[in-house]
């Protein structure tokens, strides 16, 4: 579907500029199920980004998704790289969602900032 305005794109739709390819294209798509436990695990990849999700037909309320980023910046010159780094997960048991997700700043490689969110809420009606 073309990028029209009013439009967002989804996963897995380019939303760069005419023939403009964007560097987060889906690389890779994996999707493995165990069919003896009966879990199924899903993997994207785009760029340099990763999107990890499973989760088990015995036991549904017990889901994970995982994501880790990394993103690079040449802003102003050459000589400075500002990247940004962000590695978390949110799981889910039977009566709980946890949230933990780490952002990291960086310039030249350097850490210049970091910070982390965590989350422990209870499920109510899902």
């Amino acid at each position: 579907m073309a990028n029209l305005p009013g439009h967002l794109p989804i996963l897995g739709e380019h939303a760069g500029v005419g023939s403009e390819r964007a560097e987060d294209d889906m690389k890779a798509y994996q999707f493995t199920r165990d069919y003896v436990d009966g879990s199924a695990t899903a993997r994207y990849q785009m760029g340099p980004s990763a999107i990890t999700c499973s989760v088990s037909d015995a036991d549904p309320a017990h889901a994970t998704l995982t994501i880790s980023t990394s993103e690079k910046d040449h802003p102003l010159n050459s000589r400075r790289v500002v990247e940004t780094q962000t590695e978390g997960s949110l799981r889910s048991t039977r009566d709980r969602f946890l949230l933990d997700v780490r952002c990291t700043l960086l310039e030249n490689g350097k850490a210049v900032r970091s910070r982390q969110w965590t989350a422990d809420v209870k499920r109510e009606m899902v």
